[in-house]
């Protein structure tokens, strides 16, 4: 029979053959060191990727656009390349300043002219967001109340690491 040690790394299962506490703890600091390094490697490679392709991408809006020199251009710009149907589409941010001053906006728009109301309840929508940290404060039958139209799922996962000084 072999002295053999497992263990667990989030998936990963791993095994020290002389069934040490510490060989299985090298091999686990050593798989996690080597999923962590490809980690970085990849993030590097999509990086450089990402950057080679927004490069790319406006060479290419810039031989092919009609609307380059106009920055406020809004839509789309279907062009027939010969070889397809190309489509660059310019876009513009809309960002409203804070709900105190979106407010006074909007009445005194209601009061510029007859039907300023319907207009300015058009203009700006009201998106509900939820606070999270209210939402772990309520009680059990305030959670259960509000659970009726909420729904949960998981978001992507994100990883940050800050390196040790000297590193």
């Amino acid at each position: 029979m072999t002295n053999t040690a497992w263990g667990t790394f989030g998936n990963a299962h791993v095994k020290a053959k002389d069934g040490s506490v510490a060989a299985l703890a090298d091999k686990l600091h050593n798989e996690r060191t080597r999923l962590f390094d490809d980690w970085q490697e990849k993030k590097k490679v999509f990086e450089a990727a990402q950057v080679a392709e927004r490069e790319a991408r406006a060479a290419m809006i810039a031989a092919w656009s009609d609307k380059l020199n106009d920055p406020m251009a809004d839509g789309a710009e279907s062009i027939d390349t010969g070889f397809g149907k190309l489509t660059i589409t310019h876009t513009l941010d809309y960002k409203l300043s804070a709900v105190e001053e979106v407010d006074k906006a909007l009445d005194e728009i209601e009061k510029s002219q007859e039907g300023g109301n319907v207009i300015a309840e058009r203009l700006v929508s009201w998106k509900p967001e939820i606070s999270v940290r209210e939402l772990r404060l309520l009680t059990n039958e305030q959670r259960a109340i509000i659970d009726n139209v909420l729904t949960i799922k998981p978001a992507s996962k994100s990883v940050a690491f800050k390196p040790v000084a000297g590193a």
